[in-house]
């Protein structure tokens, strides 16, 4: 009989699980969290868990940010995140922190913040689910009819160049695709929406999608941002032609990117004025191609649990303008190159969670610039180069205690220097969840 009831509790448990996973949407880091949040806690917790996270989707704040940004013509992600923190002291939405509370203040990484909406502002939208593999019927009928949205969100399965019917979006400022699918084609109306400037494609699939069209970005002038997730992002096309003059950034989110990464040379020549770079959860990022370092006018560089990335290209001290580095969780990085000492605008380097990193680079110290560092999770890191002294603008370094031996005295030479120790701490607070009761 014992037996028999914890083969019905595993079961049950197990089921629980595939619910609270297929809730995560898929986010690896959200899966994490909970995962951990959740060990050793009775059924009871887990089936309030998978209950509140069954009732609305988590939205990527940096996705919500990049459209705040351009549709309410903000300075910056730092200043739609305040009114996102606004909302939240409101209870107009739940924030769901992933990793450090304060990793967006510090680092911008809005990627391991999520957004869970209350049920009376879902009520309150007009969602058009996935009905068909294509268009519904009735769109049809808008073909030769203006649409004035600014701000138009498309769901669909696999689709074809041949299945998009021919909207006419001329106020379009935000496209959000969302799709489930392992070919995908961009709709060919894209061509015409003069006024975009934020593109959203969104896979759900369990594979990645094949994106096709990608020329089809050449025709978006005003074009400034660009998400793409879970997508086989293909090569860049070599005709000269190809230029998305105003695009200032890119992010790929659980892509795999290293086909159009291995033949970038002429990637500064299509992307002018690209300033960020955002990688994250691309597993099949092994090296960082050099050709990224043509991106001279890049401020903002981040590469994010990408676990087999083992190196960065030497040439990385030639983007002059770089003001952000974050590494974090790219467990198989070995070390920095030392041309890294050459990126004197640099102020925030993020190396934390790089579990096999061994050493900081010797020319560490000629980073001129660099206010803050975080190192948590490096244990590995035994000792700092003597040049690490030279740090003079250097506020705060964010570690464990193990490293904060290593910079503490430091802090007679660094007058600025606060050393700030984390400690991990896993919570479902965020749920309304309290993990003290049964």
């Amino acid at each position: 009989m014992v037996i028999g009831t914890r083969l019905v509790l595993n079961d049950c448990y197990l089921l629980r699980e595939l619910q609270i996973v297929r809730g995560c949407k898929g986010f690896p880091l959200a899966v994490k969290v909970i995962a951990q949040s959740l060990r050793g806690q009775p059924l009871s917790i887990w089936k309030r868990t998978e209950r509140i996270l069954s009732k609305g989707p988590k939205i990527p704040a940096s996705a919500l940010l990049d459209i705040w940004v351009e549709l309410y013509k903000l300075n910056d992600e730092s200043d739609a995140y305040n009114n996102l923190l606004k909302l939240s002291t409101q209870s107009l939405v739940t924030l769901l922190e992933t990793s450090r509370k304060d990793a967006g203040e510090i680092d911008g990484r809005f990627n391991e913040l999520f957004i869970l909406q209350h049920d009376l502002l879902r009520d309150l939208r007009l969602v058009m689910e996935r009905r068909e593999d294509g268009i519904p019927s009735s769109w049809m009928e808008q073909e030769n009819q203006p649409l004035s949205a600014r701000l138009v969100s498309i769901i669909t399965g696999e689709m074809h160049a041949s299945s998009w019917c021919s909207l006419q979006l001329p106020e379009a400022e935000v496209l959000i695709l969302d799709f489930l699918a392992i070919n995908y084609s961009l709709p060919p109306f894209m061509e015409k929406m003069g006024k975009l400037k934020v593109l959203i494609l969104a896979n759900h699939g369990h594979q990645h999608a094949k994106l096709n069209d990608l020329q089809a970005l050449s025709y978006l002038d005003q074009l400034k941002r660009i998400r793409l997730e879970k997508i086989s992002v293909p090569p860049f096309p070599k005709d000269i032609t190809f230029l998305l003059k105003n695009l200032q950034k890119i992010s790929l989110v659980m892509c795999e990117v290293r086909q159009a990464l291995e033949n970038c040379t002429g990637i500064s020549n299509m992307l002018p004025n690209l300033i960020e770079l955002d990688i994250d959860y691309c597993n099949d990022l092994v090296e960082l191609p050099s050709g990224i370092c043509n991106l001279v006018h890049l401020q903002n560089l981040r590469i994010t649990n990408c676990h087999n990335l083992s190196t960065l290209p030497e040439k990385i001290g030639f983007v002059a303008d770089l003001q952000v580095l974050c590494l974090h969780a790219c467990t198989g990085l070995l070390e920095l190159p030392d041309s890294i000492g050459k990126l004197q605008k640099l102020r925030l380097l993020d190396l934390s969670d790089c579990l096999s990193m061994e050493k900081m680079p010797g020319g560490m110290g000629e980073l001129s610039g660099l206010r803050k560092l975080d190192m948590t999770r490096c244990s590995r890191v035994r000792e700092l180069p003597c040049s690490a002294m030279n740090l003079e603008c250097l506020e705060v370094v964010i570690c464990d205690e193990e490293t904060a031996t290593l910079w503490e005295p430091l802090q007679f030479h660094l007058s600025k220097l606060n050393v700030k120790v984390i400690k991990d701490k896993f919570s479902l607070n965020w749920l309304g969840i309290d993990l003290r009761s049964d």
